[in-house]
């Protein structure tokens, strides 16, 4: 793993980074989105074919337009701004790039805005191998007019539809956006994997259409071309899903995680694997099941992104990066030098890299803060120490409760001497009224400049301070 590079200011950063089959683009602060990888059928819609890009380049057609949502297929872009305008770009093949019969065959070199006539005001949008998703914008409002107002909040879909993974009802190519008018709800969120699509409704419930075998259903027997509930998940109240090429996860309840489908790899490593017994055998897409499998692992997610051959998630509590699937020479799941070889990691392995990268950064916010303010960085230390101190478990309990017989001993010799000494007690107070007099008239003395304020940082400072006038004005 290893750190990209950019040629802009200090004060630009990147704040959002979105990936396809081989191409990456990454969007900073200032409105500038930067692409690169393979560019070979234009998925990077820089106005040129070439067979890959090195470095982060700037692309024009997205930058300072307000993009806030870019999506990838295997080889085309898609880019959403906050204005609900799609842009796409890249290979036409199938008519996933939506923008028309006539554009169904080459590539679309730069970025090119799907028509308002067929596609209304945009809230979301999603990229699958061969087809597009867009749900558009819901409004109330009743000046909300024309085709936005006839579709409103409603899905529309586009592209290959051989296995029905569009959801309108038939297995019919679409060119051009087609509203998925047969939905019993409306979606917030969709997403596409390899020919088939997943919707989940405002009511937390999962909607399926496309390939039967990777609904979840062990039972079900053909394709389905209109968005249908998932009957095993009735009970469930699902938070987030998410899916790419045949593998799909959604979460739900606290962060309980489920999972169906396969990696693309899982073909050639279970036949790789069962080679040495002289057996062939082919995979089938799991059935509906828990994520991991090991009970142990009693970590709750926040979020899961997947890719054709692994997937990364967050942890719901500790923002800890996990990582999971085949694994390669070129090391896409980040691990450690010594376990990057071609194998499947089943279960969540926490990626190390990233863990370490924070710890130095934070190490290297600590120095900078203790030559700014080392006083400051000492009293954090301490309470670190403290609160370090109080989490062991039972230890020094013999040594706090000794410390509280002291304690208490010292407690009562205090009152016994407050109640002797009850005389120089009010007179000191008196000392203490003409002492804060004292300080009140001093900066108003003619001729004579106010003292210089002290600099205060803790309660320990005014107490030093106030003994130092007292002897001040002792003396």
């Amino acid at each position: 793993m290893s750190v990209i590079n950019f040629e802009f200011t200090s004060k630009d950063k990147i704040v959002y980074v979105a990936c396809g089959g081989e191409h990456v683009f990454a969007q900073s602060c200032l409105d500038k989105v930067f692409g690169w990888g393979r560019s070979d059928e234009g998925q990077l819609g820089v106005g040129f074919l070439t067979e890959k890009i090195d470095k982060p380049m700037l692309v024009k057609d997205l930058s300072y337009i307000g993009v806030k949502q870019i999506c990838c297929g295997e080889n085309y872009s898609a880019a959403l701004t906050m204005y609900g305008a799609v842009y796409v770009a890249g290979s036409l093949s199938g008519g996933k790039l939506g923008l028309g019969k006539g554009q169904k065959r080459g590539y679309q070199l730069n970025f090119r805005v799907i028509p308002r006539s067929d596609l209304p005001e945009i809230e979301y949008i999603a990229c699958g191998m061969q087809h597009m998703l867009a749900i558009a914008k819901f409004s109330n409002d009743l000046d909300f007019g024309g085709l936005a107002r006839q579709h409103n909040g409603k899905t529309f879909a586009w592209g290959k539809n051989s296995r029905g993974q569009l959801g309108i009802g038939n297995k019919e190519n679409q060119f051009a956006p087609h509203v998925i008018g047969n939905a019993k709800e409306r979606f917030k969120k969709v997403v596409c994997g390899y020919n088939f699509s997943l919707g989940l409704a405002h009511s937390n419930q999962l909607y399926f259409w496309g390939n039967f075998k990777y609904c979840g259903d062990q039972y079900a027997r053909k394709d389905i071309d209109e968005p249908t509930l998932v009957p095993e998940l009735d009970s469930f109240e699902i938070l987030d899903i998410e899916c790419c090429y045949k593998q799909c996860y959604f979460i739900f309840n606290k962060g309980n995680v489920k999972q169906w489908g396969k990696f693309l790899a899982s073909k050639a490593y279970d036949l790789d694997k069962a080679q040495g017994k002289g057996a062939k055998r082919e995979t089938k897409p799991l059935y509906m099941s828990n994520f991991p499998a090991n009970p142990r692992f009693n970590i709750y997610f926040q979020s899961i992104a997947t890719g054709p051959n692994h997937a990364c998630a967050i942890a719901l509590k500790t923002n800890k990066v996990y990582v999971w699937g085949h694994n390669n020479l070129q090391n896409r799941m980040g691990l450690a030098s010594k376990d990057v070889e071609p194998r499947a990691v089943e279960a969540p392995v926490l990626l190390a890299a990233i863990e370490d990268r924070f710890e130095r950064k934070k190490e290297d916010l600590r120095q900078i803060q203790a030559s700014a303010d080392p006083d400051k960085v000492s009293e954090d230390d301490d309470e670190e120490s403290q609160n370090g101190q109080a989490g062991d478990d039972g230890k020094d309990n013999g040594k706090f409760e000794e410390a509280k017989e002291d304690k208490d001993d010292d407690e009562s010799a205090s009152e016994s001497r407050e109640n002797t000494d009850d005389g120089k007690a009010s007179a000191s107070l008196f000392e203490d009224d003409e002492s804060d007099e004292a300080d009140r008239n001093l900066g108003s003395v003619p001729g004579k400049l106010p003292p210089e304020l002290p600099k205060i940082t803790s309660i320990f400072d005014v107490i030093s301070i106030r003994e130092s006038q007292k002897e001040q004005l002792a003396a």
